[in-house]
């Protein structure tokens, strides 16, 4: 192996192999039998005796609690070691042992100890020369308000570094050097030092070449207003500064404070404050946002095995992977050894839809880390258990929310690894809920479960005959029963079923419709009525699967009128107005469904080929008692009249409300009052005065 490996019963170490007694510069005889703490430092870094820790960690291992450790040792020669330790539990004889796999680490060690001098010395180096800036290599000036000239001190762009003529010999010249943002912080900057007689001091940056490099600057300004005896400001004192050294030692220090040395990941103190900024946000906008907490799954095993470098390697991939499948506005961090979180700032919807969202991103996520490792041409698999809170539900303290999302990884682990866990058992049923019907969903075509119901649309004014209907889609639920569409629907779009979905419904409706006008005459055809989603109608093939649809029936596309919402028509209007075109040329009618409750545009209305306006229940409801919907209805009929538009009324449940609207010229209904949605075989029997011998129904 690689790695040393030692055996420790109690403290005294009864077996080791060759490479750890290379580690120690000594020969494994020497070794055996000896106390671990015979061979390390007294102390160990944390202040602890070594022969109480050694015994301490023994008892925890042996308990069932295996881990890491750093732990401090000596050579033959009395040299310092640092190893890194990975223990667990073993027997041997019949006893309980610890079986320690090392590595020396102490080339890291040192370089992470210079790192925190470095850190150190960064600091007091920002400090000292802040300190230099103010004695020395600052130049200054005088700003005449008069005038608008400005003098600077001898030697002022030499002793900046810039070029002669930069600065300028007047305020305008001056202030042409800056770019439009800063412009506007250095009038206000001005503007707030002579109203108020206080200094005013702001940062400006200038890219320059720098040995064919493009350099950027950055200046300190500063200046205070002097006044005449009228205590009018009539001069502006002022001094300028290089502090680009000052600026890049600050985002060095940033640098190591804020993002994990060897993923380049943010670290948890960067997450807590991005996480806790989050929060607020959160509450202030009444949204959500969620914290993922991923933990690999036998990543230890992995580690010890390959060695250690590969397993640095592994955890540098599994970040670029939670990269690479996230949003850029999303935080990835590394805790620490095998442990990333995932934040995800923003989530919009319901509870219920939050959770259905988050879950699809964590499950996306589990995918990306679940692929293959490659390492020296041998294949490896990794997964990870994935805890999830959701805030400002399961809290509103970053910390909280943390410890929150790492009890629902436990969770995870507990349910078998590889899987998911919420905070909250509500949520987490909620998704398992939305999850569990988007997996029927994906069978249900298949398996016969989807069926098509229909709502008779009459002609009131021609004796109530009916002259189309509604295809209606139901879902028949091997284990829920009769599934409405407002539940599965919004899954399918979620998931983008809903093309296969959309693409079914017209298909069926096409041939039912074939079959009831096969041998009808021209007066008594009836027409089919199916519902277009968004993410159908934006698809780039929406219109070529609806033409192919239709001529494999031989049915005239008159017959079939597509209901779009007034928001998928305007979204995209140059797109929506290029397929509408394609369809109303191939003879397929359009028709605004809803319409009334979206945007109701004239504009769209006039230049967009349509041909029917769907009137929306809400407005049929209370059409008798409230003279606002009879208002509102009396002014679409109007309209769909001067567009040359047909008009159905949709919603009519009382002889009352058909009596008005065919009193105003609304003839053609479809509600309660006529009929609910009904089976196909129902359908057929009741209004097209057939039987089942008279006619094909699916």
């Amino acid at each position: 192996m690689h790695d040393g490996v030692l055996m420790l019963c109690e403290t005294e170490i009864v077996d080791c192999n060759e490479q750890f007694a290379r580690m120690l510069s000594m020969d494994k005889a020497s070794i055996i039998g000896r106390s671990i703490a015979e061979l390390s430092v007294p102390i160990q870094e944390d202040g602890s005796h070594s022969e109480a820790k050694a015994a301490q960690v023994f008892e925890s291992v042996v308990a069932g609690r295996p881990g890491w450790i750093d732990w401090r040792m000596k050579r033959a020669n009395g040299q310092l070691i640092d190893i890194e330790a990975s223990l667990s539990r073993a027997t041997l004889d019949g006893e309980s042992i610890l079986v320690a796999t090392t590595r020396d680490v102490t080339a890291r060690k040192l370089i992470e100890r210079e790192r925190q001098l470095l850190l150190d010395e960064l600091s007091d180096k920002e400090e000292m020369i802040r300190l230099a800036g103010m004695a020395s290599g600052v130049v200054s000036g005088v700003f005449d308000l008069g005038t608008g000239a400005v003098s600077w001190s001898d030697g002022a762009e030499d002793s900046l570094g810039v070029e002669r003529g930069t600065l300028g010999k007047s305020m305008d010249e001056f202030k042409a050097n800056m770019n439009a943002d800063e412009l506007i912080e250095f009038e206000r900057a001005l503007a707030d030092g002579l109203r108020s007689g206080e200094v005013f001091k702001l940062e400006i940056s200038r890219l320059e070449d720098d040995a064919d490099n493009v350099v950027n600057r950055w200046f300190s300004v500063q200046g205070k207003a002097n006044y005449n005896e009228r205590h009018e400001a009539v001069t502006i004192r002022g001094t300028i500064a290089d502090i680009t050294e000052q600026k890049n030692t600050r985002q060095e220090i940033e640098t190591l404070a804020y993002y994990d040395p060897l993923t380049g990941l943010a670290n948890r103190r960067l997450l807590l404050d991005r996480l806790q900024q989050c929060c607020s946000q959160a509450e202030r906008r009444g949204s959500s946002g969620a914290l993922l907490f991923i933990d690999l799954d036998h990543f230890k095993l992995l580690n010890d095995s390959l060695g250690h470098q590969v397993g640095d390697e592994l955890l540098i991939e599994v970040g670029h992977r939670l990269q690479a499948c996230l949003r850029t506005e999303d935080t990835v961090a590394r805790m620490g050894g095998d442990e990333f979180v995932v934040l995800l700032p923003s989530i919009s919807g319901d509870p219920g839809l939050v959770a259905s969202r988050v879950h699809t991103v964590a499950g996306k996520v589990g995918r990306s880390i679940a692929k293959d490792y490659i390492f020296n041409d041998n294949h490896y698999q990794m997964s990870g258990s994935i805890g999830v809170a959701i805030f400002p539900e399961d809290g509103t303290k970053a910390n909280i929310i943390l410890q929150h999302a790492d009890a629902a990884m436990y969770l995870a682990k507990k349910s078998g690894r590889d899987t998911v866990a919420f905070y909250h058992a509500s949520l987490q049923t909620e998704a398992d809920s939305r999850l569990s019907l988007e997996a029927g969903l994906r069978n249900a075509t298949d398996r016969g479960e989807l069926e098509l119901y229909y709502q008779p649309q009459v002609d009131v004014a021609h004796g109530g005959q009916v002259v189309g209907a509604e295809a209606l889609l139901r879902w028949n639920h091997p284990e829920n029963g009769l599934v409405m569409p407002d539940t599965f629907i919004p899954v399918a779009e979620e998931t983008g079923l809903i093309l296969s979905v959309g693409k079914w419904v017209l298909g069926r409706a096409c041939v039912q419709c074939a079959l009831w006008n096969e041998g009808r005459d021209e007066k008594n055809r009836i027409g089919i009525a199916v519902n277009v989603s968004p993410v159908q109608f934006r698809h780039q093939n929406f219109v070529g699967e609806v033409k192919s649809i239709i001529s494999e029936q031989g049915l005239d596309p008159e017959l079939v009128t597509l209901e779009i919402t007034e928001g998928t028509l305007i979204d995209n209007l140059e797109d929506t107005k290029i397929k509408l075109d394609e369809l109303q040329k191939f003879g397929v009618r359009i028709s605004i469904d809803d319409f009334g409750t979206g945007y109701s545009s004239l504009y769209y209305l006039k230049n967009l080929p349509l041909d029917e306006l769907k009137i929306d229940r809400i407005f049929i409801r209370d059409i008798i008692d409230d003279l606002s919907d009879a208002a509102i209805v009396s002014s679409i009929l109007a309209i769909a009249e001067n567009l040359e538009l047909s008009v159905v009324a949709e919603g009519v449940e009382t002889d009352e409300q058909a009596k008005f609207l065919i009193n105003i010229g609304c003839n053609i209904n479809q509600g309660y009052l006529y009929a609910k949605p009904l089976p196909a075989q129902v359908f057929t029997a009741k209004y097209l005065q057939l039987t089942d011998a008279g006619v094909d129904v699916l």
